[in-house]
């Protein structure tokens, strides 16, 4: 339940692309469109809106532009979480934190 409520938080969420996990307590977000790697998106969340979110390249190249998203809370907290997501997104910070990637 607090995965689809999660999932419906963030549906209209510009930028974000999101997956329905069959099983856990996690979802992983492609967040590639939004202009962000998912380690630069999670440090400037962090840094903008205080939400916490884990980089999806640790878990393999597969998942470099994806953040995981843990959805195992109450559902307020979740939608804060969600708002703040939002905000983050629609906020010229967000833009203007924007960490780019080496190039090598």
């Amino acid at each position: 339940a607090r995965r689809d409520y999660l999932l419906q938080a963030l549906a209209d969420v510009r930028g974000l692309r999101l997956g329905a996990p069959e099983a856990g307590m996690f979802m992983l977000v492609d967040v590639r469109d939004t202009g962000h790697t998912g380690r630069s998106f999670m440090q400037a969340l962090y840094e903008s809106e205080r939400v916490s979110v884990m980089d999806g390249g640790g878990f393999g190249c597969e998942t470099a532009g994806f953040v995981r998203i843990s959805f195992a809370t109450d559902e307020a907290t979740l939608l804060e979480a969600a708002r703040r997501i939002r905000a983050f997104l629609q906020g010229s910070g967000a833009r203007a934190r924007r960490v780019q990637p080496a190039r090598g």
